[in-house]
């Protein structure tokens, strides 16, 4: 769980209000198209260190010519794929023809950015 640091509260003027003292609140931007979530999937998102971790580590050393547009957005600006059960590519659903991530093959395009198949694989997002 994250709790500003008074740095953070000074420099952005933040204001504390205590809500959910005695359990979880989950809020969500009324822009996201969440319409639904479950308790355990709820118990991921409040212990996503794990995740925020493996990212730092995907992006670590890796060259992204959008500079990381699908992080910086909060997974919102991803581009449409498909998880189709292969560990380390998904298939493509939108042409991106100069990505260097992209496999073609045939009449379909894979994509192998690793941080594109986090996504879809550990985040569940297409």
């Amino acid at each position: 769980m994250y709790f500003a640091k008074d740095e953070e509260i000074s420099r952005y003027g933040l204001k504390m209000f205590k809500w959910a003292i005695d359990g979880v609140g989950i809020v969500v931007n009324p822009k996201n198209s969440v319409a639904a979530l479950s308790q355990k999937e709820a118990q991921e998102m409040a212990s996503n260190e794990e995740f925020k971790k493996e990212i730092a580590e995907i992006m670590g050393d890796l060259e992204c010519p959008k500079d990381f547009n699908c992080h910086r957005s909060g997974f919102k600006n991803v581009c449409k794929a498909m998880d189709i059960g292969r560990e380390t590519y998904v298939q493509c659903m939108e042409e991106h023809p100069d990505c260097p991530f992209v496999i073609p093959f045939g009449i379909s395009h894979y994509c192998k950015c690793p941080l594109r198949v986090f996504i879809a694989k550990k985040l569940k997002q297409f």
